[in-house]
């Protein structure tokens, strides 16, 4: 064995690696960056610009699951994000939280991106107060309720399902804010009345 043949050989299997490692973090910032556009339409209305950044994450997200071999604790956060954006868009457009298999993505990913969705509806729920919809605003908050309910019993350390235990403590307290804000809107549209 010649030390410097090994060598060379390292360098170009790393110099490989490092190559797809940049993929790795150019399609995830790009698949990020489409789910939070797509976010953004959905709070405004606006399905047919949502559905085109989806398009475009969902893309991304089938040429990076060919690429993040080694890096998975990168790509993690990519799909978390799509997840996010695609349950959001089903409550948004039909009503209905979708199951993992129907979105094809890692069922970790799908946990953290469906706690990720609370905070979502809860925005959306406030928006929908602003503009006195409250049987929308409390569809929202049914939303934020089953999500949190379902999950409540899961409880894994960090080594299984890294973040879930913050997120969900973060679900937790926007659920409970959210029906403190349900219960001020009631209570002043009352007062309104009376």
């Amino acid at each position: 064995m010649k030390l410097n043949d090994e060598i060379t050989r390292m360098e170009t299997e790393l110099e490989r690696k490092q190559k797809r490692l940049d993929e790795v973090n150019d399609l995830s910032r790009r698949l990020i960056r489409n789910c939070a556009r797509s976010i953004t339409a959905l709070h405004n209305s606006e399905m047919k610009e949502a559905e085109q950044h989806l398009t475009e994450a969902r893309e991304l997200a089938s040429r990076l699951v060919k690429v993040d071999t080694d890096f998975k604790y990168i790509s993690v956060q990519a799909y978390q994000e799509l997840a996010e954006a695609e349950i959001f868009r089903e409550i948004k457009g039909s009503g209905r939280i979708p199951s993992p298999s129907e979105l094809k993505l890692p069922e970790d990913a799908y946990l953290l991106g469906l706690m990720d969705v609370v905070g979502e509806l809860k925005r959306s729920m406030l928006l929908s107060l602003m503009r006195g919809d409250v049987k929308t605003a409390g569809s929202y908050f049914s939303f934020m309720g089953e999500i949190y309910d379902s999950t409540r019993g899961l409880r894994f350390p960090e080594s299984v399902l890294p973040m879930f235990r913050k997120k969900q403590d973060t679900a937790r307290i926007q659920l409970e804010n959210a029906g403190s804000d349900m219960l001020k809107f009631s209570e002043k549209r009352i007062r309104g009345k009376g």
